[in-house]
C-alpha cells in the first residue's frame, strides 16, 4: 500500500489502533517507545506505535474495568487500577508471569502515579485518601488524610520531592518531605473542581485541569496561578507537559486532543468520542490518545513549524449537491447549510461559504442558486455563482417550511410546509404560481389513511418538463399534480403503508416514470400514466437515501445507508454494478450532464465524481486486485475481501475516507490521500513482515 499526500495537507494523525472491544481509560508511553493502554474491557495492551502490532494482552484477573496505566520511568515496572480496588504491577522484563496484585482497602481507585525512583506507587482513592505502596514488597507504607471529597489525581515532581493531588473538593495539595508529612492546601477554584494536574520536567511549574475546561499553570515556588490556557469546549480529562516542558498536551471531552505551546494551540481532530487520555512519547515526537470511541491515536507532536493547512471541505455531511448546465461545477450544502461551489476538474473550492451570510436549506440542481429561510422570516435567493441576493425575501403565512426544492431547470421553488401543502414560486419573478397551494388531502374517492400526520408531505421533485409535480408523505403516498392547473393527475401511488424515514422521489427524463424509495432498502419504478409499480430495485441492504436518472435514461443510481452507490438497469431493473468508495450514508447524487460522471455526497463529509465507463468496465472485470475488491465490495472491518473472502488488504481507518477505487475520478475530503496497489504488493500471513517489505511480492 502507498499514501500519498498526507502530510502535505496538515493531517497530523499517523497511526490509529484498533484491539480493544470498549472504551480506552488510559493510554503512555514505555522509555523505550512501546505505548500502554487500558480499557474499559479489563485488558492492557502493549503496542508497536511504529508498525500497529499488539505485542501481548495483560489481565488483572477480573472483569473489572482498567481506569488507569502507568509505567515506572525506569521501565522496569507497569501498574494498573481497575475500577474496584485492584492494583497490579507487572516486571516489564517477564511480562509473562503474574502481576504482583494489591488490594486496596482505601476505595475505588481512581488514578495512579509512580514516584521517578520507581519504588513508589501513589494511588488516589474514592474515599478521600491518598495511598503510598512500595513496589518491591506490595505494602502501603503511608495513607495521607486531608481531602474531603474524592482524589482524582495525583503527579510526582521530577525530584520525587513533591506529591500534588486534587480533589473534587475544589483544592490542591501539596505533599512535602514524601513520605507522610503535612501537605500545603491550596484553593483552586471556588466554583469548579480540578480533574487531572502533572508537574513540570524541572519540577516549577504545575499545569492543573478544571471542570470548566480551563487549564491553569500554576508556578510551585511562589504557589501563583501564572497563566490560563482555554480552548476545549468540554472538561479536560488529562494533562501533560512536553519531555522539554515546552509544550503541553490535554485530552477532553469534546472529542479533541489539543497541542498547546507558546502562544499557540492546535486542535487534533479525529476521535468519534470524549478523549479520555493523551501522552507524549518519551522522545516529544509522538502524541497517543485514548477515547471512548475504542482506539487509540498517534499524532505527530511537531510544533517548530506548521504544516500546510487541511484542503477545504465539508466537516460534516454532505446532503445535496447541483451540477451546473456546463458540467463545469459542483455546488453542495452539508448537513448544517453550509454551501461551497468546487471546480470539477480539479475539486478546487472555488467559492467559500464565507462568501455568504446564509445557512442554506437548499441548491438548485444546476448549482446556480441557493434558498435559506431567514430567521426575521420569509425566504431568500442567492445566486451562487457571484453570492449576491436574488430579489427580496419570499413572504408568505405558511407554516414552518419542512424543506424545498428546485426544479431541475431552476425555474420554480417548491416550499413544503408543515401543515402538509406545497406551494410552488416562480424564481424568476419571485411570486407564487396560482394553482395551490398543493395538498396531500386525500380525494374523496381515495382510500387512502385519513390520519393527518401521515399526511403530512416529506419529500417533493418536478418532472424534467415542468408538466407534473410528484410528492411523497409520511402515510408512503406519492402523490402527483398537473404545474398548470394544480389538479392531480392520478390516485396516489402506494409506496408504503409503514414509513420510518427519508422518501426518495425522481422523474426518469422523459417524465414517463418515477423511481421512488421511502425508507427501504427496495426501489420502486412506476408508470405514470398507469398509476402502477412496474419495476423493483432489490440489491442494498440498508434504506436508499438518495435516487436520480442519468440524463441518458439508461440507467438508475441510488445511494443508501449501506454506504454504496448502485448503478440499476431501467428496462429490467436489475444491478449492474456497485459502487464503493463512502464510509458512511450516501445522502445525495446528481448526475453531470454529459451523461459520463456521477456525483456523489456523503454523510463522511466527502464528495465523490465516479466516471460511468469505468464503472461499467469494471462490472466486467473479473476481481483479480485488491483495489477492484474494494469498488465491487466495500471494507469489512477495515479488510477488502477476496471473492473467497479472503483477507486481501487491511487498510488504517484514518484513511478509509479517502480511498480512490478505479471509478472514482476525483474525490473531495479534508484531506487526499491516493492509495494505490500495483502488480508487485507485499502480502502474507504475517502484517509485521508485510509491513517490514520482508516477504517477496
Amino acid at each position: 500500500m502507498r499514501t500519498l499526500g498526507i502530510e502535505r495537507h496538515g493531517q497530523r494523525l499517523t497511526t490509529t489502533l484498533t484491539g480493544h472491544s470498549h472504551a480506552v481509560y488510559s493510554v503512555t508511553y514505555t522509555p523505550d517507545g512501546r505505548l500502554v493502554s487500558g480499557s474499559k474491557d479489563g485488558t492492557v495492551i502493549i503496542w508497536d506505535p511504529r508498525t500497529g502490532d499488539e505485542l501481548i494482552s495483560l489481565s488483572c484477573g477480573s472483569d473489572d474495568s482498567v481506569t488507569c496505566v502507568v509505567v515506572a520511568p525506569s521501565g522496569t515496572a507497569l501498574a494498573a487500577s481497575t475500577d474496584r480496588d485492584t492494583l497490579c504491577i507487572w516486571n516489564l522484563q517477564a511480562l509473562q508471569k503474574p502481576p504482583m496484585r494489591l488490594s486496596c482497602h482505601f476505595g475505588k481507585i481512581r488514578f495512579i502515579a509512580f514516584s521517578p525512583d520507581g519504588w513508589l506507587i501513589a494511588s488516589a482513592t474514592k474515599d478521600h485518601s491518598l495511598c503510598l505502596w512500595s513496589v518491591t514488597t506490595g505494602q502501603s507504607t503511608a495513607l495521607l488524610s486531608g481531602h474531603t471529597l474524592s482524589i482524582v489525581a495525583v503527579a510526582f515532581s521530577l525530584d520525587g520531592q513533591l506529591l500534588a493531588s486534587c480533589s473534587l473538593d475544589k483544592t490542591l495539595r501539596l505533599w512535602t518531605n514524601i513520605p507522610g508529612q503535612p501537605a500545603e492546601m491550596h484553593i483552586l477554584n471556588r466554583d469548579t473542581a480540578a480533574i487531572s494536574l502533572c508537574f513540570s520536567p524541572d519540577g516549577k511549574r504545575l499545569a492543573v485541569c478544571l471542570f470548566n475546561a480551563i487549564i491553569q499553570l500554576w508556578d510551585v515556588m511562589t504557589k501563583s496561578n501564572t497563566e490560563t490556557l482555554r480552548g476545549h469546549a468540554m472538561a479536560i480529562s488529562s494533562v501533560q507537559f512536553s519531555p522539554d516542558g515546552r509544550s503541553i498536551v490535554s485530552a477532553s471531552r469534546d472529542k479533541t486532543v489539543r497541542l498547546w505551546s507558546v502562544n499557540n494551540s492546535i486542535v487534533l481532530r479525529g476521535h468519534s468520542d470524549s478523549v479520555t487520555s493523551a501522552t507524549f512519547s518519551s522522545d516529544g515526537l509522538y502524541i497517543a490518545s485514548a477515547s471512548y470511541d475504542t482506539t487509540i491515536r498517534i499524532w505527530d507532536a511537531s510544533t517548530e513549524h506548521q504544516s500546510a493547512l487541511p484542503l477545504d471541505a465539508h466537516l460534516e455531511g454532505v446532503m445535496s449537491l447541483g451540477a451546473s448546465t456546463d458540467g463545469a461545477l459542483i455546488a453542495s450544502r452539508c448537513r448544517f447549510g453550509t454551501v461551497r461551489v468546487w471546480d470539477v476538474q480539479t475539486g478546487i473550492l472555488k467559492s467559500s461559504p464565507n462568501t455568504y451570510s446564509f445557512i442554506a436549506n437548499a441548491i438548485s440542481q444546476d448549482a446556480s442558486i441557493a434558498a435559506a429561510v431567514l430567521q426575521v422570516g420569509g425566504i431568500q435567493l442567492w445566486d451562487l455563482r457571484n453570492g449576491d441576493r436574488l430579489g427580496e425575501p419570499l413572504q408568505q403565512l405558511w407554516k414552518r417550511p419542512n424543506a424545498m426544492k428546485f426544479s431541475s431547470d431552476a425555474r420554480w421553488i417548491a416550499i413544503l410546509s408543515s401543515d402538509g401543502t406545497v406551494c410552488i414560486w416562480d424564481v424568476a419573478t419571485q411570486q407564487p404560481l396560482n394553482i395551490g397551494p398543493l395538498s396531500s388531502r386525500p380525494m374523496e374517492s381515495d382510500e387512502s389513511t385519513p390520519d393527518l400526520l401521515k399526511r403530512e408531505i416529506l419529500s417533493i421533485n418536478f418532472s424534467p418538463d415542468g408538466h407534473l409535480v410528484a410528492a411523497g408523505d409520511w402515510g408512503g403516498n406519492i402523490h402527483i399534480w398537473y404545474m398548470n392547473t394544480g389538479q392531480r393527475a392520478s390516485k396516489p401511488l402506494q409506496e408504503t403503508r409503514d414509513l420510518q424515514g427519508e422518501f426518495c422521489i425522481v422523474f426518469s427524463p422523459g417524465g414517463l416514470h418515477i423511481a421512488s424509495s421511502a425508507a427501504d432498502s427496495v426501489g420502486h419504478v412506476w408508470d405514470v400514466a398507469a398509476s402502477k409499480q412496474i419495476l423493483a430495485l432489490v440489491g442494498h441492504i440498508a434504506a436508499i437515501t438518495s435516487i436520480a436518472y442519468l440524463p441518458s435514461g439508461t440507467h438508475i443510481v441510488t445511494g443508501s445507508d449501506d454506504c454504496s452507490v448502485r448503478l440499476w438497469d431501467v428496462e429490467t431493473g436489475g444491478q449492474i454494478t456497485v459502487l464503493y468508495g463512502h464510509i458512511d450514508i450516501v445522502w445525495s447524487i446528481v448526475c453531470m450532464p454529459s451523461n459520463q460522471s456521477i456525483v456523489t455526497g456523503s454523510d463522511d463529509g466527502t464528495i465523490r465524481i465516479w466516471d460511468v465507463e469505468t464503472a461499467l468496465v469494471q462490472a466486467q472485470t473479473e476481481v483479480e486486485k485488491p483495489m477492484v475488491a474494494l469498488e465491487r465490495g466495500g471494507l469489512h472491518d477495515g479488510w477488502v475481501l477476496g471473492q473467497a473472502g479472503e483477507l486481501l488488504l487491511w487498510v488504517p481507518e484514518e484513511y478509509r475516507a479517502y480511498l480512490n477505487p478505479p471509478s472514482c475520478q476525483l474525490l473531495i475530503a479534508k484531506h487526499r490521500v491516493i492509495v494505490t496497489i500495483g502488480d508487485a504488493w507485499n502480502h502474507g500471513e504475517n502484517w509485521t513482515a508485510c509491513w517490514l517489505g520482508a516477504l517477496p511480492a
